[in-house]
């Protein structure tokens, strides 16, 4: 019925889109401080919507979703302390673009 996919159709991805930014975050680590340091996020959750919705034969992915987790980074140099904290984007959107 949708010939070359001209009509709107949409396709939900909010199951997909949560597994994977769940299980691309959580435990990754990231060098700070010149390498000084190492951080690393635990306890990651992902909440909201996603999807891919195809119009005029152009794929236009939306997502709202909410992202919470726990860090710890540890200095991987004498000397250097450790610190823990916690992260909160309430709305990454797929309106904030590249920038």
């Amino acid at each position: 019925w949708n010939v070359n996919a001209w009509h709107w159709e949409e396709k939900p991805m909010t199951d997909f889109s949560i597994k994977w930014l769940s299980r691309e975050l959580q435990g990754f680590t990231l060098k700070i401080l010149s390498g000084l340091a190492e951080l690393e996020f635990r306890d990651v959750q992902v909440t909201g919507d996603a999807s891919v919705t195809v119009r005029k034969g152009k794929p236009i992915i939306l997502y709202l979703l909410r992202v919470e987790s726990r860090w710890e980074a540890a200095g991987t140099a004498q000397g250097l302390g450790e610190a823990k904290g916690s992260l909160i984007l309430p709305e990454l959107s797929a309106e904030d673009g590249p920038n």
